[in-house]
């Protein structure tokens, strides 16, 4: 009984009160929450905790549709405001904390949580570039780019070349992965049919034999020094029946390149 009378005059002493009286008041039951909870034990303390948490968890469960929408934006403003408030000794505790709790966090996920982490990361982090206005691009990519300037001015030309060599080799066998998974067999049968669908029409205008496109190249006669044979094969008229150009094989290039070093060394 004596306990329902102390709470019904203490709620019509909080109705009745001013302003100015009503923030004296706040402002003790703060100062003495903040004292009673640096003086408690650490049983006490986790006792307390668990009993908050049971009533947060009560009340959220029995709050309505509504309520429960105005809740994430009343705590957002809250945070919000709180952290614009804080000191910077208050708010590098605050940073620490949390990366302890994020790198504890990260070390006990397992590895099915950790993908749909990143997954939702790397969604979250692309949907912010597409929504940043165009000074905000500017300024995270001059943030970039010294940041990536001063770590190059730490590094020890030993270190660069390791971390050159090890990009190589992590972009080699990347390149290899990506190979044996995408090309199969029906792809390299599609590829062979599409290199021989113009058929055998590249005629070489020194052997005179037809080739696939592949085998052959564009005759140039300025890649050759000027002998008979060069000078045969280019006054001829036997022109291929591809595009109007002179084709020669590598065989024959080879066999003319061959004459070509020999008669310059006789």
């Amino acid at each position: 009984m004596r306990v329902n009378k102390d709470k019904d005059r203490k709620l019509r002493n909080s109705v009745e009160e001013s302003t100015q009286v009503r923030d004296q008041r706040l402002n003790k039951d703060k100062d003495r929450k903040v004292q009673n909870q640096a003086e408690e034990s650490t049983q006490f303390r986790d006792v307390r905790l668990n009993e908050q948490k049971d009533r947060t968890q009560q009340n959220r469960a029995e709050e309505s549709t509504q309520v429960r929408d105005q809740r994430p934006n009343k705590d957002k403003d809250r945070k919000v405001q709180n952290q614009a408030e804080e000191s910077k000794q208050v708010r590098d505790v605050r940073l620490n904390k949390d990366k302890d709790r994020k790198l504890r966090n990260r070390a006990e996920e397992s590895t099915q949580v950790c993908d749909v982490r990143r997954k939702k990361d790397q969604e979250n982090k692309q949907q912010k570039k597409t929504e940043e206005s165009r000074d905000v691009l500017l300024k995270r990519l001059q943030s970039v780019r010294m940041s990536m300037r001063k770590n190059r001015s730490r590094k020890t030309p030993q270190a660069v070349q390791r971390l050159q060599a090890t990009e190589r080799k992590r972009m080699h066998s990347r390149r290899r992965f990506e190979r044996k998974k995408e090309v199969t067999v029906d792809d390299t049968a599609t590829i062979f049919f599409s290199k021989i669908s113009e058929g055998p029409v590249y005629g070489c205008c020194s052997c005179h034999r037809l080739h696939y496109r592949s085998p052959v190249v564009e005759m140039k006669a300025e890649k050759y020094p000027s002998n008979e044979d060069i000078d045969r094969i280019l006054n001829c008229s036997n022109q291929s029946n591809s595009h109007e150009r002179l084709w020669v094989c590598n065989t024959s290039r080879y066999i003319e390149m061959r004459k070509d070093s020999n008669s310059l060394l006789a």
